[in-house]
């Protein structure tokens, strides 16, 4: 099913539906695709860039290929699903770390305001990625997501209290 609506949203685009799509899915070369100017960074008419639907796919050498290329990592669908959203729905562990190791921002949420890891299947998965996303993320920068969002916050309502009541 999941699949059928990732095709779906492949096809039904604002633009003309782009070969690149197409190749992905199929696990055809890109290469020649990107080289004739289909574009690593359109959107269809769903918000689904050709990296979010090679992820999707669990194509991890177009991921490498597209973010070579130029796609934006930190792109989210209309739905706010970012790249780490549909790795840990589709239960993509592997995929999940590679994106997170390029750069991935697991604090992006969903239009219904949820995390990558909350997407995943069933509370084992959740902790598991959320486990996964903390310990690339501490690494990277010393704090886990939760406490980065926190901070977040705090500096946001410290800049809201800041600013001169009109």
């Amino acid at each position: 099913f999941f699949f059928e609506v990732v095709d779906k949203m492949a096809r039904v685009s604002s633009v003309e539906p782009s070969k690149l799509f197409e190749h992905i899915r199929q696990g055809k070369p890109i290469m020649e695709c990107i080289d004739s100017g289909d574009s690593v960074t359109q959107a269809n008419h769903f918000g689904m860039t050709p990296l979010l639907y090679a992820v999707a796919y669990n194509q991890t050498n177009y991921v490498e290929e597209l973010l070579q290329k130029g796609s934006v990592i930190t792109h989210q669908d209309k739905r706010g699903f970012s790249v780490l959203h549909i790795a840990a729905q589709k239960d993509l562990k592997n995929m999940f770390t590679l994106l997170m190791t390029r750069g991935a921002d697991p604090k992006l949420k969903t239009k219904a305001s949820e995390l990558a890891y909350q997407v995943a299947e069933g509370k084992e998965k959740k902790m598991q990625y959320a486990d996964m996303m903390n310990e690339t993320y501490v690494s990277r920068f010393g704090e886990t997501v939760e406490e980065s969002l926190q901070i977040m916050a705090a500096q946001q309502a410290a800049g809201a209290a800041a600013q001169p009541s009109k």
